[in-house]
């Protein structure tokens, strides 16, 4: 997980070439996915996802990737999700879809 918060794609190609799982989550839920969305590395995003990681995973507060992309402001890296499938109207654990997290922090690339 250390590799992909600092962006290192290189460690990360390493990593699932050398038997990780791609859809491993830490102990709150949180999958590589969704940490490399979280921190706005779009190649790595990529990466993971031709590597078949899961586009809506969710973690313990029942956000995705997509979710955390769009409050974090991440535009990029949200409409790349979205343009390859991310689904819009997953609930996180309040009942807020992907919808609700953008207007609240007006974002207007959704």
């Amino acid at each position: 997980m250390l590799a992909l918060e600092n962006g290192h794609l290189e460690v990360v190609k390493y990593l699932l070439e050398n038997g990780a799982n791609v859809n491993l989550k830490n102990i709150t839920d949180v999958s590589a996915l969704i940490l490399a969305s979280m921190d706005n590395h779009l190649e790595i995003v990529k990466y993971l996802l031709d590597k078949g990681a899961d586009i809506n995973a969710k973690d313990n507060y029942g956000k995705t990737a997509l979710m955390y992309a769009s409050e974090k402001g991440h535009s990029e890296v949200a409409k790349f999700l979205k343009s390859k499938g991310a689904k819009k109207y997953i609930y996180n654990f309040c009942s807020l879809t992907i919808y609700h997290n953008t207007s609240i922090i007006n974002i207007q690339s959704f």
